[in-house]
């Protein structure tokens, strides 16, 4: 599964290795195809991200938390998180 987390510097860490200042973790690193669509401008390749991981960020966060809605906002909000993320990074590739 994968998941986007906070890092300790307050940017949101992206399952590729990155941060959404787009600094990579290690030299030649590259986000999977489908964010590098996104990063142009694909719509299709943001649904298919929404796609991929609503549901697994939803039960992820409903085994952690009191309310089914407290669960559906985290997942959204984690994935507006990451779309911010792919969109700052748009000169990177």
């Amino acid at each position: 599964m994968t998941t986007f987390l906070m890092a300790p510097s307050g940017t949101l860490a992206l399952p590729w290795g990155g941060d959404e200042r787009g600094a990579a973790a290690g030299a030649g690193e590259q986000p999977p195809e489908l964010v590098l669509r996104a990063r142009r401008g694909d719509e299709a390749a943001w649904a298919e991200i929404f796609d991929q991981h609503y549901v697994k960020l939803f039960r992820f966060f409903r085994a952690r938390v009191a309310t089914s809605e407290t669960a559906e906002d985290l997942a959204s909000e984690t994935l507006l998180q990451a779309f911010r993320s792919i969109s700052l990074s748009q000169g990177a590739d």
